[in-house]
């Protein structure tokens, strides 16, 4: 890689996925080395995007090209984002990327690398939020406030009590969405998307900060 060398943003975003796909889907920030030989085993994302572009770029796949173009594309969100809120150091950085047609190809890809393990966080995190407002639409108040409960869980979220010793879950059963809190700590209950069964009693009926209805339980415990 020349010094100011420029790249266009279809070669910054392939090499990103490229790395991406090298390291198997995770962001690799330091080198890992082999205990037995000292050797690298794993390689940092720009440490591989900068060889490979010193290569130029004859590792590179049309998938990765296509998993690029992925990323572009959804990241130039951003620009809609900054115009109701104000970005981050970092996220402006990127916005300012993007919106360049050519970048230097040394600092840029600095920024760029890690990319590909946020556009995955955000995907997953827009999916579960669309299944969570299709679970919103359908939700109803369970059971008469002060009766038993029985049902099977997903958990939606869940955290260790700011004000108490144990943990404020929210679930649902598919089609309803459910809140209590517990002297359990958090890793006592299952992680999503795992399923398991509770009984409790009906708390109380409310509504979720999006204005779903919820149903408030206590004396939750798992059963088989």
């Amino acid at each position: 890689m020349s010094r100011g060398q420029q790249i266009t943003q279809h070669e910054a975003w392939a090499l990103v996925a490229f790395a991406d796909r090298l390291n198997k889907g995770q962001y690799v920030k330091f080198p890992e080395f082999d205990q037995e030989t000292g050797k690298v085993s794993i390689q940092p994302n720009r440490d591989i995007i900068k060889a490979e572009l010193a290569l130029g770029m004859v590792h590179v796949t049309d998938e990765d090209r296509a998993f690029g173009e992925k990323m572009y594309d959804h990241f130039q969100g951003l620009a809609f984002t900054a115009i109701s809120q104000r970005l981050g150091d970092y996220d402006q950085k990127i916005m300012n990327l993007i919106g360049k047609e050519t970048l230097p190809a040394g600092l840029s890809m600095v920024y760029l690398a890690p990319m590909a393990s946020r556009y995955r966080r955000e995907i997953d995190r827009e999916e579960k939020n669309e299944i969570l407002e299709q679970i919103g639409i359908t939700s109803t108040h369970q059971g008469m406030v002060g009766s038993p409960f029985q049902g099977k869980m997903v958990i939606v979220s869940k955290f260790a009590g700011k004000i108490f010793t144990g943990s404020v879950i929210k679930a649902t059963d598919g089609n309803n969405f459910y809140f209590w809190t517990s002297s359990k700590t958090v890793d006592v209950w299952p992680e999503a998307p795992n399923p398991f069964n509770v009984i409790a009693v009906v708390k109380a009926h409310g509504h979720t900060r999006e204005g779903y209805a919820e149903t408030r339980l206590t004396r939750v415990k798992i059963t088989e």
